[in-house]
């Protein structure tokens, strides 16, 4: 088997097997995430994915320092990095959630208001980042 179909046949069998395990998890779409791979390849799709996971954890880092600065700025930015991709990878909730909280940080002039909101929010993405480890345990192979 040439090398090129043995990528793919990995890809497309960590693809399903992420799929029919993310499918366990409230809030993913997994005809979001189908349709990503159509328009693109299970491969592409999975690398996707594991950058999402790595900006999940880069940006949780990112608010944590804003709510701990009362940066709102910081904290907006970093959901909105979120929002578009989540939705587009099939946690279409979480994105709705991460815009919203975007637009009400950029909206706002002191971001202890919303101190609350934006804890619940950290809460909900330390969840879904442990869902996606859980879901997709050969992430690491498909950093860039």
């Amino acid at each position: 088997m040439p090398e090129g179909q043995g990528i793919e046949m990995r890809a497309k069998v960590d693809c399903n097997d992420f799929v029919h395990k993310m499918g366990q998890a409230s809030g993913f779409s997994e005809a979001a995430f189908r349709q990503l791979t159509e328009e693109t390849s299970e491969e592409v799709a999975l690398q996707i994915m594991a950058r999402f996971s790595r900006s999940v954890e880069e940006s949780i880092e990112v608010i944590e320092a804003g709510l701990s600065q009362d940066s709102s700025e910081r904290v907006w930015k970093a959901c909105h990095k979120l929002a578009g991709t989540a939705e587009l990878i099939g946690f279409k909730a979480f994105g709705d959630r991460a815009r919203n909280l975007n637009h009400v940080l950029m909206a706002a002039t002191d971001i202890g208001s919303h101190t609350e909101d934006v804890r619940k929010f950290v809460e909900e993405a330390r969840g879904l980042l442990a869902s996606v480890r859980t879901s997709f345990p050969t992430l690491n192979h498909y950093f860039l």
